[in-house]
């Protein structure tokens, strides 16, 4: 059996170009860390900056179909951790802090693309879905209370992106119970 390698990417295009605008030549992205479900849609994380030096945060979530969030009350969220989450439930790794966005309902709007590149044999093919895209970046005051941009840490952190759905006047985080939940996760580290 042979094992298809694939690499997820997130285009959102007016989205990416304001903020590479903005973004200083000398900033380091650790590029789009994603996590792709095909049940709970894909969340991806972007971290820019120099070492300890964050410049900015972006979020993104790609829904799983086009009807996923339709009649429901949204928020992406930014997580910090001591630790490295991946893999891990939130009792394995505990977040010290979380921000969300503004409350957000129905679907996100169908700014952008998700795509999937596979890449069997050395041979590229691209898959395009377009079942909306939200996006939020702390440069631009996204996400309250974030720190200021730009924000200098003083050791190895880091930090998840993911969606979280209100049920019944509490935020609850996209994924199955009990799991490491559908999330993108990077680290600001020298």
């Amino acid at each position: 059996m042979f094992a298809t390698p694939f690499h997820p990417k997130v285009v959102a295009p007016l989205a990416l170009a304001a903020v590479c605008a903005l973004a200083p030549a000398a900033s380091a992205s650790s590029g789009p860390k994603c996590h792709p479900d095909s049940q709970y849609g894909s969340t991806c994380i972007d971290l820019t900056g120099s070492g300890l030096r964050l410049q900015d945060v972006q979020a993104y979530y790609s829904p799983p179909n086009r009807d996923y969030l339709s009649r429901h009350r949204w928020a992406l969220r930014i997580t910090r951790y001591p630790c490295n989450p991946i893999g891990k439930t939130p009792r394995e790794c505990s977040a010290t802090k979380r921000w969300l966005t503004r409350p957000r309902h129905n679907n996100p709007p169908q700014e952008g693309s998700l795509c999937t590149v596979f890449e069997p044999y050395g041979i590229g093919v691209e898959q395009c879905r377009n079942y909306g895209l939200a996006y939020a970046a702390a440069s631009h005051g996204d996400f309250r209370e974030f720190y200021r941009m730009p924000h200098q840490f003083h050791r190895n952190v880091w930090f998840c992106a993911d969606l979280v759905v209100r049920v019944h006047r509490h935020w609850r985080p996209n994924g199955a119970a009990g799991t490491p939940g559908a999330r993108g996760c990077a680290e600001v580290h020298d």
